[in-house]
């Protein structure tokens, strides 16, 4: 792990210990040698279903075409975005991070964004060129948990797994570390 990754990851806990207190029932995890955790920012009940911004790439679910057009477009990959229909922390991270313009602006210069439906049924063709539906693909990629980002650089590979709601200080921490793990290893 690099030095300015450690710096980032202390940064990130620390933001989070401000803005929030960690959940004791969700106790920090690993994701690709980081520690993670969920931050509560009072009380989320279950409600309504949310939807998508319409700036959020509408794709065939084909993540090897969704790459390639990225790539054409000088973006640095794609992130895959893991929710499903009522799931609160989901409808917290669309009004609270996607729709901060500064976040939207970032994400769209650097990424094209895709929905997922983690109890979808959709065929979804993932970049190695395997088939199978929404469902068995957020299986397949751990994302059960939602919401769940994963960003894939032009290659394919998975650089960085976010799992769970966090504040729009450190998601833009997360996402500008994952434009560095990509420009680095690109």
């Amino acid at each position: 792990m690099k030095k300015i990754d450690i710096i980032i990851a202390i940064l990130a806990v620390l933001a989070l210990l401000t803005v929030g207190q960690l959940m004791a029932k969700y106790p920090p995890f690993i994701i690709n040698g980081q520690v993670a955790s969920v931050v509560e920012t009072g009380p989320v009940m279950p409600e309504q279903s949310y939807e998508h911004p319409a700036w959020f790439k509408q794709s065939f679910l084909d993540l090897g075409d969704d790459l390639k057009e990225s790539q054409a477009n000088n973006k640095k990959g794609i992130i895959v975005y893991f929710g499903q229909h009522n799931c609160p922390f989901c409808k917290r991270m669309i009004e609270a991070n996607f729709s901060q313009p500064e976040i939207k602006k970032y994400i769209t210069d650097n990424f094209d964004l895709i929905a997922i439906d983690i109890n979808g049924v959709e065929e979804v063709t993932d970049p190695q060129g395997n088939t199978m539906t929404e469902e068995d693909f957020a299986l397949s990629q751990e994302a059960n948990f939602t919401p769940a980002l994963l960003f894939y650089n032009s290659n394919g590979d998975v650089v960085m797994k976010l799992r769970g709601f966090y504040q729009a200080d450190v998601f833009k921490m997360a996402l500008q570390t994952a434009v560095k793990r990509i420009t680095n290893k690109s």
